[in-house]
């Protein structure tokens, strides 16, 4: 199943679970590379463009700087109450 994209703040990117318990990642598409089982996220282009700070201020996360993505677990379904609450705070998010 493709990895279904959003738009946030006019950049086109994917939704992942993060790497805590009930959290999730938006990432850019410039920052995943696509491979064979998936993608990978490009940490290094993530973190310069500061989705792992606005990720972790937009979950209910505790306390922490930075927030990653699993990648081998994609949100597929925007249905879900965390996730909504997830994709209200990061804002204009938009469904591709």
């Amino acid at each position: 199943m493709k990895t279904p994209t959003i738009t946030v703040d006019g950049r086109t990117g994917c939704v992942f679970e993060g790497e805590q318990p009930e959290t999730y990642c938006f990432v850019p598409e410039d920052c995943l590379l696509p491979e064979v089982e998936g993608v990978r996220v490009l940490e290094g282009d993530y973190v310069r463009s500061r989705w792992d700070l606005r990720n972790m201020r937009c979950n209910d996360a505790g306390e922490g700087q930075h927030l990653f993505p699993k990648t081998q677990n994609p949100v597929v379904d925007f249905n879900s109450d965390l996730v909504r609450i997830f994709l209200r705070r990061i804002g204009g998010a938009q469904y591709s």
